[in-house]
């Protein structure tokens, strides 16, 4: 578990203003010089100065308003005059006795989100900041709500604004208050009409991309959307979108992102993660079948086939899975990646490609099917093409490493076909890739640890000073360094 972290200071939009002023009138600094003594003086404090107008464009304005905050206002006046008795929104497409006030409200509130969404998308981060600290997130959830009847691609516009809100801690508890997993999982699932299908499949695209955000590195939010359903809901996605998942890779990039966000155990606050149960049970609710169905028509496609790998990858956590998706195609499939990966070079499709080769072959049936179908001799030829990325070479080792794990025949193999050689060339190339020369070095020991065949043909290659250099140059090898000259037969190996 993560050390406590002391709790910053709340601070106020009023107590910041008096602090400038008071540098002002009291010092006789100017306003520049006044509001970069206030924030320093704050900083030092341990106040958190997030959401706060810093700029001092509101010092002697008694009736400033910022433009945020404006458009924030405006929208939560027009949504609170749309709102019903029982809660919900007037409906466009309903008759209404005040046609033309309503028509006005309406306008005037796409006026007010289309500014906020200006102001917070792609733009100063402060702006983000001082909209959740104004109830940004519950006020795009609500246009969400009440817009989309008056235009659906609205939907989409309220969900853009909320991304821009819950990239920063502060915006996700707004998320958790304001009912955010809920709301995201109603989106994510939205039935298609088909007059509306287009922007019906934006607005999921976009609850998926808010899952995303919202779920990376928060645990609560995690299990949030996991009570909900979010296993089942990812999955109907996966299925409802994969015909133009063959030509769109923004609709499946989203469902990756949200499916990593839930399955990688990235927020080191709470003393366990969920993320691996988590994976088991969108696996379980059919995720991998989706992808099975799906990978064909990607298989070739770039940036998506990293992202692929990577997803795929966290979901095969334990034998049954990782050994009924390779039954079911996707072992091959893995292996024409690492082929695709050589002929048409790309360093990160070569280093996911072999990261999720790695982790299949943690099922012992997989390790023979991969072996079998001359995965070793892929993986030594992907390695060479890449000789010259550390990152490709570290899961490139790491995937032999695993192959040969307690598996002295794969060993023979992977001799045969020049792991070895491959080892000692690429040590000594790269003496400063600390997380390269780690599996390496693993790699080596597994090679002789059951095999004592082949270690004079070790020493012989050089591999001993390599291994020696590791382990007094790298910390991070100094465990595997020794490991591997013991097992060399080595007497001095610490």
């Amino acid at each position: 578990m993560a050390p406590n972290m002391k709790a910053k200071v709340a601070i106020s939009q009023e107590g910041f203003d008096a602090a400038v002023k008071e540098n002002m009138e009291d010092f006789d600094m100017d306003l520049a010089e006044a509001v970069q003594d206030a924030i320093k003086t704050f900083q030092i404090q341990g106040a958190d100065l997030s959401g706060i107008v810093t700029d001092g464009s509101n010092i002697g304005k008694p009736d400033y308003v910022h433009p945020v905050i404006e458009a924030l206002k405006e929208l939560e006046k027009c949504l609170l005059l749309l709102r019903q008795e029982d809660g919900s929104y007037i409906n466009w497409e309903d008759k209404q006795s005040e046609p033309h006030r309503v028509e006005t409200l309406f306008e005037t509130a796409v006026e007010a989100l289309e500014k906020l969404a200006k102001l917070c998308i792609k733009t100063e981060p402060e702006n983000a900041q001082i909209a959740v600290k104004n109830g940004g997130v519950d006020a795009s959830i609500q246009a969400y709500y009440a817009l989309q009847t008056y235009r659906m691609s609205l939907g989409s516009l309220a969900f853009r604004v909320l991304l821009s809100l819950i990239t920063e801690e502060q915006g996700k508890e707004a998320f958790l208050k304001a009912n955010g997993p809920k709301v995201v999982l109603e989106a994510l699932a939205i039935e298609n009409v088909e007059l509306y299908e287009p922007m019906n499949r934006e607005l999921s695209c976009v609850a998926a991309n808010a899952m995303a955000l919202a779920a990376t590195k928060n645990e609560t939010v995690k299990e949030r959307f996991m009570d909900l359903g979010a296993d089942g809901a990812l999955v109907k996605y996966l299925k409802n979108h994969a015909e133009e998942m063959g030509s769109d890779g923004a609709a499946l990039q989203a469902a990756c992102d949200a499916i990593r966000s839930l399955t990688v155990a990235d927020d080191d606050r709470p003393a366990a993660s969920n993320a691996f149960k988590n994976a088991m049970k969108i696996a379980k609710a059919g995720a991998m079948d989706a992808f099975l169905e799906i990978l064909p028509q990607r298989s070739k496609a770039l940036p998506i086939l990293p992202s692929l790998c990577l997803t795929i990858k966290s979901l095969a956590v334990n034998d049954e899975i990782c050994r009924e998706f390779a039954e079911d195609g996707g072992l091959s499939m893995v292996l024409e990646f690492l082929d695709y990966a050589s002929k048409y070079p790309n360093k990160i499709v070569g280093r996911t490609s072999c990261a999720l080769l790695s982790q299949l072959a943690g099922s012992d049936a997989n390790k023979e099917a991969i072996v079998r179908s001359d995965g070793l001799q892929k993986l030594v030829h992907l390695m060479k093409t890449y000789s010259e990325e550390p990152s490709v070479l570290q899961e490139g080792f790491a995937a032999i490493a695993t192959l040969t794990l307690r598996s002295p025949q794969h060993v023979t193999k992977a001799v045969e076909v020049g792991a070895l050689d491959l080892a000692a060339e690429l040590m000594a190339a790269h003496p400063d890739a600390p997380y390269m020369l780690r599996q390496a070095c693993q790699m080596v020991r597994n090679l002789n640890v059951r095999n004592p065949e082949n270690r004079p043909i070790s020493l012989e290659k050089g591999l001993e000073p390599l291994l020696r250099r590791a382990k007094d140059t790298h910390e991070i090898c100094k465990d595997v360094a020794s490991a591997a000259l013991r097992d060399l037969g080595l007497e001095d190996y610490l």
